[in-house]
């Protein structure tokens, strides 16, 4: 979730905002429409640097900020895609018994979150590529 995934959310923000500069000026400007974020995402945000923005605040900010929720309306499939990943995200990494998930949870997790990080733009031959290595089933 955290690396090919959440690189695909950050370039996915990057295309609905392309002059994003990082810089906290960008957060002062973006509309945040109907995102409700905790006191820590907020100060996380408000520093505007996407590359510091983890998993949770960078799906809020895509479904919820003005401008990102109404182009995320316009191509099919990715609100839906969206709100399976956080919901995901929630289970599995939200409150963790441990850092390694049963192959029952992994065979029932793995393709849906392929198929919604591709969904967003995410490169399928580098999915593919990670579940070869992914033995293990760490998230």
């Amino acid at each position: 979730m955290y690396g090919v995934g959440l690189q695909a959310l950050r370039e996915l923000f990057k295309q609905i905002h392309p002059s994003w500069s990082n810089t906290p000026g960008d957060a002062a400007a973006l509309d945040k429409g109907n995102m409700y974020i905790g006191r820590e995402e907020e100060a996380c945000f408000r520093r505007g640097n996407i590359e510091e923005w983890d998993f949770s605040l960078m799906t809020s900010v895509l479904l919820f900020s003005t401008k990102c929720a109404l182009e995320i309306s316009r191509r099919p499939g990715y609100d839906i895609a969206l709100h399976e990943l956080k919901k995901c995200r929630n289970k599995l990494l939200g409150h963790p018994s441990t850092d390694r998930m049963s192959d029952a949870d992994f065979n029932h997790y793995w393709p849906l979150l392929s198929k919604n990080f591709i969904t967003l733009g995410a490169d399928s031959y580098v999915i593919a590529a990670l579940k070869l290595k992914s033995g293990n089933h760490k998230i």
